[in-house]
């Protein structure tokens, strides 16, 4: 799911397309921009918190399904994506660290995620 604004308001599009999913990209995008520069930053905590939420319809849907895995690759790229600053084109954050932050962020997301699910 790729996209330039939050759909929490389409919520029945969201649940439509987490039905087809098998593969999760974990880029966070916000509104009118495909990727924030680090998604930790307090500015885009809910950016990250809407993609969470898509996030966990997925492994729902995934999980209704039958399905016994998901699989979900930190996808922060360069190429148009990282934020530069003006004339020198210098990132504005470190694409290791942030493709390396959303690995272990979404690893226990999805933990805890799987635990609740699993209490319930």
């Amino acid at each position: 799911m790729v996209l330039e604004r939050q759909l929490d308001d389409d919520w029945d599009a969201v649940l439509e397309v987490a039905k087809h999913a098998h593969h999760i990209h974990a880029r966070v995008g916000y509104d009118q921009g495909p990727q924030v520069p680090h998604p930790a930053a307090p500015e885009y905590a809910a950016a990250l918190a809407s993609h969470q939420r898509y996030w966990e319809a997925i492994w729902s849907a995934q999980r209704a399904s039958g399905r016994d895995h998901s699989s979900m690759t930190p996808e922060f790229g360069p190429d148009g994506y990282l934020h530069t600053m003006p004339f020198t084109q210098q990132p504005v954050a470190d694409l290791w660290e942030v493709n390396a932050w959303m690995g272990r962020t979404e690893r226990e997301h999805f933990q805890a995620w799987y635990s609740g699910m699993a209490q319930a």
